[in-house]
C-alpha cells in the first residue's frame, strides 16, 4: 500500500470542485450499488451466510489504486481515476465498516471500530507515510522500482491469501461456482451503469473501471483476520474475478463508438 500510495496526488482532490457531484455519484457506484446487488443476489443464489459476508465485504471496499494504471491502459482518463480512488480510500475507514455492519450484523458480530482501525492501518497510515516521503523528495527512486517490488509482493500476498482456502474452493466447488456467477453478475451490472454515466468514451472507460475494480487485498486481509475462511472464500472469488474483468473491458475499450455500452 505504501508503494502504491506514492502514486497518489492529494492535490488532485482540487479537481473535485469542478465535478463534485459526479465524484459523489461515483462513490455510490463504488460503495453502495455492489453491496445492494450482493444483498439481493443472496435471496436467490448465495446459500452460505459466511460466503455472503465475504462478498459483502469485497463489494464494500474501495476501488483499488490499480484503477489509475488500468484506466490509462484502456485509454480512459487516469487523472479522474486517481481522484476517485483517492476519495474512496480516504472515506473507506468509515464507509466500509458501516456497509458491512448494515448488511451483515444479523449474521455475524461486526466490530465496526476494529474494522475501521484495521483499514486505517492498511490504508491511511501508508498514505500519510507516502505523502511524507513525497514532501521530502525521497519517492522518485522508490517509484522507479515500486512496480517490480509490488509485483513480487502481490504474488506472495495472493499465495498467502488463497492458500488457506484452496481446499475449501475445491471441496465447496458448487458454492464457489455460484459465488463466481453472482460476482460476474454484480460486476457486469455495475460496469454498465458506470459506463453509461460518462460523457464521452474516455470517461465511460474510466467510470467503468473505477466502479468495477476493488481493493482485493484489503477485503481479503479483513476477511481472513476477522470473519474466517468461508468469508475469505467469498472475498477471494469476488476479488479474482474483479481482476479478470480487465480482459472483457480491454475488448470493449477498442470499440470506437462514443457510448459503447
Amino acid at each position: 500500500m505504501f508503494l502504491s500510495c506514492l502514486k497518489i496526488e492529494l492535490a488532485e482532490l482540487k479537481k473535485i470542485r469542478h465535478d463534485w457531484w459526479r465524484f459523489l455519484i461515483m462513490m455510490v457506484f463504488v460503495f453502495i450499488i455492489p453491496p445492494l446487488l450482493t444483498y439481493f443476489a443472496k435471496i436467490f443464489f448465495i446459500k452460505d451466510e459466511m460466503i455472503f459476508v465475504g462478498m459483502i465485504l469485497a463489494s464494500a471496499v474501495p476501488c483499488g489504486i490499480s484503477v489509475v494504471f488500468i484506466s490509462d491502459l484502456l485509454r480512459g482518463e487516469p487523472a479522474k481515476a486517481l481522484t476517485a480512488t483517492t476519495i474512496a480510500h480516504l472515506i473507506s475507514p468509515i464507509i466500509t465498516p458501516l456497509i458491512v455492519w448494515f448488511f451483515a450484523h444479523e449474521i455475524i458480530e461486526v466490530k465496526f471500530l476494529d474494522i475501521s482501525v484495521l483499514i486505517l492501518k492498511l490504508v491511511i497510515i501508508p498514505l500519510i507515510i507516502a505523502q511524507i516521503f513525497k514532501y521530502l523528495k525521497w519517492h522518485e527512486s522508490l517509484i522507479k522500482i515500486g512496480g517490480t517490488i509490488n509485483t513480487y509482493l502481490l504474488v506472495f500476498m495472493l499465495w498467502g491469501i488463497v492458500a488457506p482456502v484452496h481446499e475449501l474452493i475445491i471441496t465447496n466447488w458448487k458454492i464457489t461456482l455460484s459465488s463466481a456467477f453472482v460476482a460476474i453478475l454484480i460486476m457486469t451490472i455495475n460496469a454498465i451503469i458506470g459506463a453509461r454515466f460518462g460523457r464521452d468514451k474516455k470517461e465511460d472507460i474510466t467510470w467503468m473501471v473505477v466502479s468495477t475494480f476493488k481493493n482485493f487485498t484489503l477485503s481479503s486481509v479483513i476477511a481472513m483476520s476477522m470473519f474466517g475462511p468461508m468469508a475469505l472464500l467469498g472475498s477471494v472469488v469476488y476479488g479474482i474475478l474483479s481482476n479478470l474483468s480487465m480482459i472483457p473491458m480491454e475488448l470493449l475499450s477498442k470499440i470506437k463508438t462514443k457510448n459503447f455500452l
